[in-house]
């Protein structure tokens, strides 16, 4: 899909009740379709994403809106 983009980085907040996160100071939003997994495609559950986790996202823009929505979110093991 051409409208996905990929970004890699440190998480600084997430905020669950409201389903945001904010990597290299973006806001990123996820839903019941965004999967979230390891560096080897293993499912993880969404508690796994916290403040200092390593992550790659790959995420849509929400045309009109300041919104980007995750697709996918890759989980590394390691922090830095």
């Amino acid at each position: 899909d051409k409208n996905v983009k990929r970004t890699r980085g440190k998480v600084e907040t997430v905020d669950l009740k409201a389903k945001v996160f904010v990597v290299n100071e973006s806001k990123y939003t996820w839903n019941h379709n965004t999967a979230f997994t390891d560096e080897k495609g293993i499912s993880l559950k969404i508690d796994r994403l916290k403040p200092k986790a390593i992550v790659f996202i790959e995420w849509e823009p929400v045309k009109g809106s300041w919104k980007k929505i995750a697709k996918r979110v890759c989980i590394y093991n390691e922090e830095e």
